[in-house]
C-alpha cells in the first residue's frame, strides 16, 4: 500500500511540477520552492537563503555555481523548473509609447526595436529584448497610443547566468525583469487595487523602485546604492576616548542590523563603542538614499499628476535596517509597510528577504521572459518530453480503466440478459395475447383513419372557448366571437374591449396576441383594428383580432 501511495505522489508531482524561484544577488542566493495544486492553490515546499561569504563586490561564477548546488543539496530541492532573477547582470527597463497597432505587427515591423535604440544604452545585436503591452491611452490629439513595457539584458551576461543554472542541473524556464516580480503580489490581492503603491527593493548594491496603480505598472527606477554602502561606511576609522577604532566588515554588518538608525539614547553600548560616531558615519548614506527616493516619487508625481503615492512597500535584505521604516515614514510623510510573502520564516532568514524569490515562483515566468533563445528551446524540449510521458501514462491508465470497466460491464450485462430471458419466458402467454390484439387493431385501422379525419376536419368549440378563456388577460372583455370557414380552413374572429385602468392598453393587447400565438390551437394571429373607447369612465379601447384555428389537435 505504501508503495502505491508513493507512486501516486510521484505521478502527481510529475503532472504538476514544482517551481523554483531563484533570486541571485550580490551577497546571497534566496530561493522559494512552490507547488501548484490542481485547484490552482499554492503550497510552499521550501525556502531559504545562502550567503556567498565573499568579500568581492560581484561573486565569481564558480562561487555562484557552488552556492546553487549547495542550496539544492542542503535544502533537498526537488524542483527543476527554475524562474530566476539576478542583479548581477546589466538590465534596462522602460515604458514607451507607440501608435496603436497589433502585437503581431509590433514584432513583425520591429517598431519596438527602433524605439529601443533611443533608450537602451547597448547595441541591439548585443541584447535580448522583450516587451509587454500595458495599456491603451488617448493622446491630446485624439490618437490612441500603446503604453509598452520594454525590458532588455546584455545577451552575453544572460547566457552566462542561465548556463550556471543549467550546470547546477536545473532547467532555466525564465529570466524575469525586476518590475514584473512585484505584479505577482498585486495579483494575489496583497495590496488594495485602487492605491498607488511605491515598491522599494533594498538590495546589497542597488535599490530598485517601482510604482504600480490598479495592478498596472507605471514607472521604475534604479539607484546604485544599497545595504553594502551602509556597511562600508561603518568600516571607516573613527576616534573614541580609547583611541581610533576601525570595525571589520562582518562586525559592521552585524551592528548595522542590530542598531541601525536607532536614536543614541535608545542604544546600549556594546564594547564601549561611541554610537554618536556610529550615527555620523551611517547618516550621510541614508540621507543620500532618501534624496534619491524622493526624486523618484517626484518624478512619478510629475509624470502622473492625477495620482498620489498612497503607500510604500519595502523589502529586500537592506529593508531590515533597524529604524528604516520609521525614518522613511517621517521623511516621506507616507505609510510604510514590509512586503512579506506568506512564509513561516524563523531564525536568521526574514520574510522581506524572500519577496523576490516568492514572486518569481508564483509568476512561473509569465509575461516578459529575457531567457536566451537556446535555453527556451531546451525548456520547450523538456516540456515536450514531459508531455509525451504524460500522454503515455494517461494512455496506459485509460486503457487499464477501460478494460476494467468493460469487464465489469460485460459481467453485468450477461447477468441482466439472463434475468430478462427468464422474464420473457414467463411473459410468453401474454405475448401471444398481445399479438392477437395487434392483429385485431390492423383490421380496424382503415375505419379508425376515416373517423379521425372526420373528427379533426372541424374545430371542437368546447376546446376553442376554453383555450380563449385561459389565454385572455384579466383586463380583456369580449363582445363578439365568430368562427367562419374559408375553403378547408376555419378562422376565429374576436371583438372586445380592453380596460387599461392605469396600464398601457397596447401592452395588454400585445400580451393577449402573444398568448394566442403561443397556444397550440391558434395560428396566423392578426390584429384587424384597434381604437379608443370613450364610453367608460376609465381608459378603454376596442379591438378586433382574427386567427386561424388549428383543427388537427
Amino acid at each position: 500500500m505504501n508503495k502505491i501511495l508513493q507512486k501516486i505522489k510521484k505521478l502527481e508531482s510529475f503532472l504538476s511540477p514544482n517551481m523554483l524561484g531563484l533570486d541571485i544577488g550580490h551577497t546571497s542566493i534566496k530561493f522559494v520552492e512552490l507547488k501548484r495544486a490542481f485547484d490552482g492553490s499554492l503550497k510552499v515546499l521550501n525556502f531559504g537563503l545562502e550567503n556567498f561569504n565573499s568579500k568581492k563586490e560581484i561573486p565569481e561564477e564558480a562561487l555562484i555555481l557552488e552556492t546553487i548546488k549547495k542550496v539544492k543539496e542542503k535544502y533537498h530541492i526537488q524542483a527543476r523548473d527554475t524562474i530566476f532573477y539576478t542583479s548581477l547582470i546589466q538590465s534596462s527597463t522602460h515604458v514607451i509609447s507607440l501608435p496603436k497597432i497589433g502585437e503581431k505587427e509590433l514584432k513583425k515591423e520591429k517598431a519596438i526595436w527602433w524605439e529601443a535604440k533611443k533608450i537602451i544604452p547597448w547595441e541591439l545585436q548585443d541584447i535580448i529584448l522583450d516587451f509587454e503591452i500595458l495599456d491603451t491611452k488617448t493622446a491630446a490629439d485624439g490618437a490612441e497610443k500603446l503604453e509598452i513595457l520594454v525590458s532588455a539584458v546584455k545577451k552575453e551576461e544572460a547566457i552566462k547566468m542561465a548556463s550556471l543554472v543549467e550546470e547546477a542541473e536545473l532547467i532555466p524556464c525564465g529570466l524575469v525583469p525586476w518590475p514584473l516580480i512585484i505584479r505577482t503580489f498585486i495579483k494575489q490581492n496583497y495590496i488594495e487595487e485602487d492605491q498607488a503603491i511605491c515598491f522599494i527593493d533594498f538590495g546589497a548594491r542597488s535599490t530598485k523602485i517601482s510604482f504600480y496603480r490598479k495592478r498596472k505598472f507605471r514607472l521604475t527606477r534604479k539607484i546604485n546604492m544599497g545595504g553594502c554602502n551602509v556597511t562600508e561606511a561603518l568600516t571607516t576609522p573613527f576616534s573614541t576616548e580609547e583611541g581610533e577604532i576601525c570595525l571589520e566588515y562582518s562586525k559592521a554588518r552585524d551592528l548595522k542590523f542590530k542598531y541601525g538608525l536607532m536614536l543614541e539614547e535608545d542604544i546600549q553600548k556594546e564594547d564601549q563603542l561611541n554610537f554618536r560616531h556610529f550615527s555620523i558615519l551611517i547618516r550621510p548614506v541614508i540621507e543620500k538614499l532618501l534624496a534619491e527616493i524622493k526624486r523618484s516619487i517626484e518624478l512619478f508625481s510629475h509624470k502622473y499628476p492625477e495620482e498620489q503615492v498612497d503607500k510604500i512597500a519595502i523589502f529586500g535584505g537592506g529593508s531590515l535596517l533597524k529604524g528604516l521604516p520609521q525614518v522613511l515614514k517621517d521623511e516621506l510623510k507616507t505609510d510604510v509597510i514590509f512586503l512579506k510573502p506568506p512564509l513561516s520564516v524563523s531564525g536568521d532568514v526574514k520574510s522581506p528577504q524572500l519577496a523576490n524569490a516568492y514572486g518569481l515562483a508564483c509568476g512561473r515566468g509569465k509575461g516578459i521572459n529575457l531567457l536566451p533563445f537556446k535555453f527556451k528551446i531546451t525548456r520547450n524540449t523538456a516540456y515536450l518530453k514531459n508531455a509525451v510521458k504524460a500522454l503515455f501514462i494517461f494512455g496506459f491508465i485509460f486503457i487499464l480503466i477501460f478494460l476494467i470497466v468493460s469487464t465489469s460491464a460485460l459481467i453485468y450485462y450477461r447477468r441482466a440478459i439472463d434475468a430478462r430471458q427468464a422474464q420473457l419466458a414467463a411473459l410468453e402467454p401474454n405475448i401471444v395475447k398481445l399479438q392477437k390484439l395487434m392483429n385485431l387493431k390492423k383490421e380496424y385501422e382503415p375505419n379508425y383513419k376515416i373517423y379521425n379525419k372526420v373528427i379533426t376536419t372541424k374545430p371542437r368549440l368546447y376546446y376553442v372557448f376554453k383555450e380563449i378563456s385561459l389565454v385572455a388577460p384579466r383586463r380583456v372583455k369580449f363582445n363578439f366571437l365568430e368562427i367562419e370557414k374559408l375553403g378547408d380552413i376555419f378562422y376565429l374572429k374576436v371583438q372586445g374591449i380592453i380596460f387599461a385602468n392605469g396600464f398601457n392598453a397596447q401592452e395588454v393587447l400585445a400580451d393577449f396576441i402573444e398568448n394566442l400565438e403561443d397556444s397550440h390551437l391558434f395560428g396566423d394571429v392578426k390584429l384587424t383594428s384597434m381604437s379608443e373607447n370613450v364610453n367608460y369612465e376609465v381608459k378603454a379601447a376596442n379591438f378586433e383580432i382574427s386567427c386561424r384555428i388549428i383543427t388537427g389537435y
